[in-house]
Parts: structure tokens; C-alpha cells; sequence
């Protein structure tokens, strides 16, 4: 399955929604209107749907990328660097409640996780005590 960008998938639903809500104007416009000709009506409305969907990516993009994707950066990089052993937890700055979430459930995994090293090194520990004792 193709994968795209979040800028791609806002380019082509902005675009499909200016284009949808323009020609249903075109339309209504194009039945009321007896001297409206198709020719102009076509060429006035798909200019105004080419703007209006740039405009609309424009705005979206910009915001998107600011809200969504550069936390989604940040959480990504610290992914890797914990699977590279870096067990800092995660601080990502976003007010997305889903996106606080799955940082709030990851830095709960790398606490679940140290405290079982903790643990592990505790019985490593009483272990040799134990045996150095015998």
C-alpha cells in the first residue's frame, strides 16, 4: 500500500473540497440564473475552486505541520532513541490530548521498564550476597 505525506492527503482533500463546493455553487448558480452561460460559469468557478483549494492547503498545511507533525516529529526521534537504549523519558511540547497520550503511555512503558531493571539488579545483587555468604 503507497504511503503519503500529511501534506499530500491535505493538498488533495482541500483541493476535492473547493472543487465539490464550487461546482455545487456553479450548479445552483448555472439553474437560477437564465442568461448564465456554461463556458463562463465553468471558467469563473474553476478559477475560484483553484484559489480557494490553494488557499485552503496553504492554511491547513502550515497549521497541520505545526500542530501535528513536528510533535510527531519529535515523539519519532525519541522512539529511536530509545530503541538505540536512551531511557529518557519523553517530553514533547503540544497541546493534542491524543498526542500527550502517547507520550504519557510511552514514558509509563520506560518507567515499567527501569523499575523491572531495578529489579532484576536487586535479585542479582541479594543473589551474590547469598552466595558469598554460603
Amino acid at each position: 500500500m503507497k504511503k503519503y505525506t500529511l501534506s499530500t492527503v491535505v493538498a488533495v482533500l482541500s483541493l476535492i473540497t473547493a472543487f465539490v463546493s464550487l461546482a455545487l455553487s456553479a450548479g445552483v448558480e448555472f439553474l437560477f440564473q437564465t442568461e448564465a452561460n456554461f463556458n463562463e460559469i465553468l471558467t469563473h468557478h474553476l478559477v475560484e475552486a483553484v484559489v480557494l483549494g490553494l488557499f485552503i492547503w496553504a492554511v491547513l498545511s502550515f497549521s497541520l505541520n505545526r500542530v501535528l507533525a513536528a510533535p510527531l516529529r519529535e515523539i519519532f526521534v525519541s522512539l529511536y532513541a530509545i530503541g538505540k537504549g536512551d531511557e529518557t523519558p519523553i517530553t514533547v511540547s503540544t497541546r493534542i490530548e491524543e498526542l500527550s497520550k502517547i507520550v504519557d503511555g510511552i514514558n509509563v512503558m520506560l518507567r515499567v521498564q527501569e523499575g523491572s531493571k531495578r529489579r532484576e539488579h536487586q535479585k542479582r545483587e541479594l543473589r551474590r550476597s547469598i552466595g558469598a555468604d554460603s
